[in-house]
């Protein structure tokens, strides 16, 4: 889920509270455009990026427009800088703030166009500086999701904020457009059969957690009794005790729902449990970075709130056990038994157990541009209900999102 754990833990003990603003600089994007092939193999294992429907963006360029994919993994922004390779428009990119902590990858991320936003706050250097590009007819990249889940085939609710800053930014403007977004669907594709690979990773999980190895069992079968070993520890070591006709699934789904339930009422932090699970699991993430802002409190309130949050780092581990498993259900591998899916749930199960998962490969990274849809069409529905038109606009672009993974 998110961000690897180290980077997190750097950025919430008290580093890269400032905004990263956007420094472009074009001798560093054609440098990065030029390695990027050995660097999508060297971090993601994609040997190739083939992208459906690019006369789309062909057909706007030079247009202000905001780019919405899919957000199934940490590496896609490396993918959509593809994108804008192969289209040879450079792009801007909206990143989690905690993505800039690492030295010498933030610098390299502001000049490649990217700049920082704080999640689940009022961010103002980063709305803007969203409205001022936009303005200026720039295209960025935002990933509605605002996390990852690490499967292709599923998609979280969109935040409406993504479309909010389109709105913003036609207010600047008095309504004067076009202002595209352009829904995009981004999936991975292994370029062999990875049988031999999945085989070894079970036994890799079973041998780990003592389940005899038994190669004449179908390799599903062998990966849903490790799934089971794994809820059943959790099960004992938080005292959770099945019911007799419990099924697998809502066992998992028991021990999400606990996870999240436990941090919320440790911090305090009202829990919607009316919500999905992955807008629950945002929504505490986003109040306990919130303790590192404060930035209209006095230093006493700072220096409290940064105490009360460093005491807080363990109940991180249970939020990012829950979101690791976000969208993990017992059945998900059985309904579609790709190899995908398998490698998928392996290596949430890997970084479980491990504490990391390694890339596989080769894949195929594919990019399926949608529709753009103007919204400065909609600018008068804004301005007589702002909440509704956001809210609708919202849905729609993550409809044509969901339907463009669906194919």
């Amino acid at each position: 889920m998110m961000l690897r754990a180290g980077r997190m833990r750097r950025w919430r003990e008290g580093r890269g509270r400032a905004f990263y603003p956007p420094l472009d600089t074009p001798f560093a994007v054609r440098l990065a455009w030029r390695f990027l092939p050995r660097i999508l193999w060297k971090t993601a294992r994609v040997r190739e990026v083939s992208i459906v429907g690019i006369e789309r963006l062909e057909a706007i360029r030079g247009a202000a427009a905001v780019l919405t994919p899919n957000h199934p993994t940490n590496l896609d922004p490396v993918v959509l800088f593809e994108l804008s390779r192969q289209l040879g428009e450079p792009f801007n990119y909206l990143a989690s703030r905690e993505s800039f902590s690492v030295p010498g990858i933030g610098w390299a991320l502001q000049r490649c166009g990217a700049y920082s936003i704080m999640r689940g706050a009022v961010d103002r250097a980063a709305i803007k500086t969203t409205r001022s590009l936009l303005v200026g007819g720039r295209k960025i990249v935002m990933f509605p999701e605002g996390l990852t889940y690490g499967q292709n085939d599923t998609l979280m609710p969109f935040h409406e904020g993504v479309a909010q800053f389109g709105f913003w930014a036609l207010d600047d403007t008095k309504g004067a457009g076009p202002l595209w977004y352009v829904p995009i669907g981004l999936r991975y594709r292994f370029m062999k059969p990875m049988d031999d690979e999945i085989s070894l990773a079970v036994w890799r999980l079973e041998k780990h957690i003592g389940i005899p190895v038994d190669l004449s069992v179908p390799v599903y079968d062998r990966l849903r009794a490790v799934g089971t070993r794994v809820v059943e520890g959790y099960e004992k070591a938080y005292g959770v005790r099945p019911g007799a006709t419990d099924t697998l699934d809502e066992r998992i789904q028991r021990m999400k729902n606990l996870w999240v339930a436990r941090a919320a009422a440790v911090l305090g932090i009202e829990d919607h449990a009316s919500l999905a699970l992955g807008d629950r699991i945002r929504a505490i993430v986003n109040a306990l970075d919130r303790m590192v802002i404060a930035e209209d409190a006095s230093a006493f309130t700072k220096e409290t709130m940064r105490r009360r949050h460093a005491e807080t780092q363990p109940l991180y581990k249970d939020l990012e056990r829950a979101g690791r498993f976000l969208a993990t259900g017992a059945t998900y591998v059985a309904e579609r038994p790709t190899d995908e899916r398998f490698l998928e749930v392996i290596g949430r199960m890997e970084e479980e157990l491990f504490g990391f998962s390694p890339p596989r490969g080769p894949r195929r990274a594919v990019l399926t541009v949608g529709e753009p849809v103007d919204v400065s069409l909609l600018y008068e529905a804004y301005k007589a209900d702002s909440r509704k038109t956001v809210s609708e606009s919202t849905r729609m672009i993550e409809d044509a999102v969901r339907a463009l993974i669906a194919v």
